[in-house]
């Protein structure tokens, strides 16, 4: 009787959570329906409205307003004296920069420097220098004994040759 007890009462638990969400199944349903013929009825309402607002806008007469304020604003900026005075800036800032006597100044100091370097006597000294090192090796004499020591040494090479084919023979 015990478990009997224990079944009804987990059945009973069971049944009255079922029951509550079929309930609550029902009420989420009402409830969406009645949002959303709220949410309809207010969009048709506010699309009414923004068709009224459109409609009492008067348009051609904004457009034209704001062409006739942009035509003043371009006619306020005065172009072209900006441009004028930019001009006048432009040549006097030119006419300030003395840039030929610059030029000038530029062009005496590297003619000055070239001067100063003295590069006729630097080039013969090194040309003479150089002839100087080249007499000093004595490279001719230097190139005969190579050729005299690579003789020497290619007739004891040949001779030892020689020597070992004949201990050979033997």
């Amino acid at each position: 009787m015990r478990e009997t007890w224990r079944g009804m009462i987990i059945g009973a638990f069971t049944g009255a959570g079922v029951g509550m969400l079929l309930d609550s199944r029902k009420w989420a349903a009402t409830t969406g329906a009645t949002a959303g013929a709220a949410l309809a009825a207010h969009a048709r309402t506010a699309a009414d409205s923004a068709r009224h607002q459109l409609h009492e806008a008067d348009i051609p007469s904004m457009v034209s307003d704001a062409k006739d304020s942009a035509a003043k604003a371009l006619a306020d900026a005065d172009i072209p004296s900006k441009v004028s005075d930019a001009r006048d800036s432009a040549a006097k800032a030119l006419k300030d920069a003395d840039i030929p006597s610059k030029v000038s100044d530029a062009r005496d100091s590297a003619a000055k420097a070239l001067k100063d370097a003295d590069i006729p006597s630097k080039v013969s000294d090194a040309r003479d220098s150089a002839a100087k090192a080249l007499k000093d090796a004595d490279v001719p004499s230097k190139v005969a004994d190579a050729k005299k020591s690579a003789k020497d040494a290619a007739g004891k090479a040949t001779d030892a040759a020689q020597d070992a084919a004949s201990r050979a023979r033997r």
